[in-house]
């Protein structure tokens, strides 16, 4: 899952600041329409700074950390990140093992998904839960407020699927869920990391059964919609509990999950192996 979560963002990078610059264009100079500047340049910054801090490979955040330099000095320059000079970046930056060419191609790279939505889903998954890890290691230090922020996942996922995700459709369904509160996402506490990588999956299991529906593959033909993932089998501890009974919270689909062996599941999938001892609390 982490070459799969470092192929997509090594795509994202290229593709996806295509697509914010086409919709933002930075200036009305036609000699380069892909230049990024304004919220989108702020936005990719951020983006970087914050996978630099979380992104669970050593290797992978010291690639990022000099990728986040280009856009940087972009933004103390002229304020406009000319496109040539993002492709020469990303053309002679590999991230961890994610070559460049994933970035144009990203099909022979995957390892277990096998397109970029998938990808980009392993990627939000994965920063969700290490930050999970990078807070609780400051819980009761002497950490300062902006220290803590640095682990805020949520806000910097939507804005980047505000602005660097194609696909408008499912980016209008994410945004509206975040926007209007869904799912309880108001009521998690910015350093509440834990609930942030509880609510993705929410979120996650939401997508998988709504486009199930969209799609005529449950509901209007009589099919079950798909079980939320992890299923029974994978992780029985996740679902202890049916509709009625008392204790747990509600989930899609007819069962209650177990926020905290929810939780500990997601931390098991989504923590590569070398760095698995790192506990949630």
């Amino acid at each position: 899952r982490l070459v799969d979560a470092e192929v997509a963002l090594a795509y994202a990078l290229r593709q996806g600041t295509a697509v914010a610059a086409a919709r933002h264009p930075a200036s009305p100079q036609e000699d380069d329409p892909l230049a990024l500047g304004g919220a989108p340049l702020r936005e990719l910054i951020a983006w970087l700074e914050f996978l630099a801090v979380v992104f669970p490979s050593a290797r992978a955040r010291r690639d990022i950390s000099k990728l986040a330099a280009i856009p940087r000095a972009a933004q103390l320059g002229s304020g406009v990140l000319p496109r040539a000079a993002w492709l020469i970046a990303l053309d002679r930056q590999r991230i961890d093992v994610a070559l460049p060419q994933a970035g144009e191609n990203p099909g022979p790279y995957w390892r277990l998904c096998a397109t970029y939505t998938c990808g980009l889903w392993t990627l939000f998954h994965m920063v969700t839960v290490a930050a999970a890890q990078g807070a609780q290691s400051i819980v009761g230090s002497d950490a300062s407020t902006s220290e803590a922020a640095k682990y805020d996942a949520l806000p910097k996922i939507r804005n980047f699927v505000a602005n660097f995700f194609g696909c408008e459709d499912c980016a209008r369904h994410f945004l509206d869920m975040y926007d209007s509160c869904g799912l309880g996402r108001c009521d998690l506490s910015p350093t509440d990391a834990r609930g942030a990588a509880l609510w993705l999956w929410q979120v996650h299991n939401n997508v998988t059964q709504r486009v199930s529906r969209e799609r005529g593959l449950a509901g209007e033909r009589g099919l079950a919609l798909p079980a939320p993932w992890p299923n029974r089998t994978l992780c029985g501890q996740c679902w202890p509990r049916r509709l009625g009974v008392d204790g747990g919270t509600g989930a899609p689909g007819s069962a209650r999950f177990d926020p905290g062996a929810v939780v500990d599941y997601l931390k098991l999938a989504y923590t590569p192996a070398g760095n698995a001892g790192g506990a949630l609390g």
